[in-house]
């Protein structure tokens, strides 16, 4: 079976200066979203080797000559790159939907634009603004393969707004991207739906103990970040087994300490989940402190001093 090498990035990062919506809303929170509904779209369908080059957390804005390398690497036949369009960082009431190749770009970009941009349109049910050439980086840099970055909504439009805040659109954008894909490649759906690890090396898309690469480096800091093991190195020991079985207690997951496709994504909902307090949703008082919801309270010393960064101030939770 020949394999389909797609790259998928959700543009920026939680801590990307500017990339919010008027009211401090992150725009990779909305794009995260709209590329994990594509990925599990595409988790039906044969012959599809996905890999993630933006942080799968959030917390680091991967550089963009860092993501168009590791693409290059992995030797990409497309790249897609999921955002979401801002004008003026005050609400307005301009709206609609783009998509983007690179300046004369190669007829396999057409294509693949050709055929996502078809289906967002009938999924955002929002203002064609066409299909545009542009010299982004990820766009440029991407050597050999098909390259299209969407901008599905604005995230200062006092209209689109309502589409963003509403997880089923998102998710419907998310899996037309992936319709799109499928069109463009002629992809088949799978006798079987098998779970795959995205970014996984290992033949059968497995984690298991006695594994050791980034792979479980990656596993260990989603372990960290939801606070079930100091560990952040790259090797699957009885610690990382053992943390990982109590997170799949915690979740109603079978404890087999077996990581697979399915369980990265409980995870990334359980970290996501973490974040959904913004400095929005925060009342106003005249004190110098907020009290911020129990979810927050953490010995993890790197989220609270990235709290910290971005403007909460903390005051003891009350027994």
């Amino acid at each position: 079976m020949s394999f389909l090498k797609l790259v998928l990035d959700a543009g920026h990062g939680l801590h990307t200066r500017g990339k919010r919506t008027p009211d401090g809303e992150h725009e990779w929170l909305f794009n995260n979203k709209q590329l994990l509904a594509c990925q599990r779209y595409l988790s039906n369908y044969e012959g599809v080797n996905i890999l993630r080059v933006d942080d799968p957390l959030g917390q680091r804005d991967v550089p963009l000559d860092e993501r168009t390398d590791r693409s290059n690497a992995f030797g990409a036949d497309a790249y897609v790159s999921f955002h979401n369009n801002a004008m003026d960082d005050h609400w307005d009431n301009h709206q609609g939907m783009e998509s983007f190749t690179y300046v004369g770009s190669n007829p396999k970009s057409e294509k693949l634009q050709r055929h996502i941009h078809a289906h967002l349109i009938k999924a955002t049910r929002n203002t064609d603004r066409g299909m545009k050439e542009a010299n982004f980086h990820v766009l440029r840099e991407t050597k050999n393969c098909a390259s299209v970055l969407t901008e599905s909504f604005f995230m200062d439009s006092v209209y689109d707004i309502k589409k963003l805040r509403d997880d089923n659109y998102l998710k419907e954008t998310g899996e037309a991207i992936a319709k799109g894909i499928v069109d463009c490649y002629g992809l088949k759906v799978k006798g079987k739906s098998v779970d795959t690890i995205v970014q996984s090396d290992s033949a059968d898309g497995k984690l298991v103990r006695g594994e050791k690469g980034p792979n479980v480096k990656l596993l260990n800091k989603m372990l960290n970040t939801l606070e079930y093991t100091q560990k952040t190195d790259d090797l699957f020991d009885q610690y990382t087994e053992a943390a990982l079985k109590s997170f799949q207690k915690d979740h109603g997951l079978r404890q087999d300490a077996i990581y697979t496709s399915s369980v990265g994504r409980a995870m990334v909902k359980a970290i996501q989940d973490s974040m959904i307090l913004q400095k929005s949703n925060i009342p106003e008082k005249s004190s110098d402190k907020y009290r911020l919801a129990k979810l927050f309270d953490t010995g993890n010393k790197a989220l609270i001093e990235s709290l910290l960064k971005d403007g909460f101030k903390i005051l003891d939770i009350p027994e």
